[in-house]
């Protein structure tokens, strides 16, 4: 089994977001798949809604067809832009009341802008936010997303639950964990790993994509 750098995508958002170093699992992945150093294909979009995941998931299938396809599945009830700004109810609370910033990835915002998307985050948490929509609009870009993985025949996909979701993609692995469940806070952890788990993450995945089953598996770290 043959792969190059263009051949491995992983898509997501904070729990694949570091890559860089060779102790990050989407590096250990990608380097174990095709022996190469260069940093893995795709993007985490750290704090950002499932939206962000999708236009550049569609971007990336324009320009070359993955063989193998890695997705992490955030919150249901982050905020969809099209900024790709990180707006969830953690950011938009901290900051209204402290001196934290909303993170960006393609779009900077100046202080001004950055205070009015606040406000209107936070005022969306409070005055218009609904849990239901926000599970069936998720469980819709599942439907989706498995429309896609059979139109493109994608041959690997494995889909990481980083939360509780409960759906079994038709197309593809499922894994059973919730990477939240193994997660730590704080800045010193990448990918919310410490170095040893994201190493056993890394390696577990590689196994998964050598002895690919398609269905509910487990990471079994």
């Amino acid at each position: 089994m043959k792969f190059e750098h263009k051949d491995i995508l992983i898509l997501g958002d904070s729990f694949c977001e570091l890559r860089s170093l060779p102790s990050d699992w989407p590096f250990i992945v990608s380097q174990k798949l095709y022996n190469s150093n260069e940093e893995t294909r795709g993007y985490g979009f750290g704090g950002t809604s499932w939206w962000s995941v999708r236009k550049r998931l569609l971007k990336e299938l324009e320009i070359s067809v993955p063989k193998v396809l890695i997705l992490c599945h955030t919150d249901p009830n982050r905020i969809p832009n099209d900024y790709d700004y990180a707006l969830n109810f953690s950011s938009c609370f901290e900051a209204q009341t402290k001196t934290n910033r909303i993170k960006t990835h393609t779009h900077p915002l100046e202080p001004w802008q950055e205070k009015k998307i606040a406000m209107a985050g936070y005022l969306y948490y409070t005055e218009l936010w609904s849990s239901e929509y926000c599970k069936w609009s998720m469980i819709s870009w599942f439907k989706e997303l498995d429309e896609i993985v059979e139109v493109y025949k994608i041959p690997y996909v494995i889909h990481l639950r980083c939360f509780d979701h409960k759906y079994i993609f038709k197309n593809g692995m499922t894994v059973k964990e919730d990477l939240v469940d193994m997660s730590l806070v704080g800045y010193q952890y990448r990918n919310h790993f410490t170095e040893e788990m994201n190493k056993k993450v890394g390696n577990r995945l590689v196994e998964l994509v050598l002895n690919y089953k398609t269905g509910l598996q487990e990471l079994a770290l």
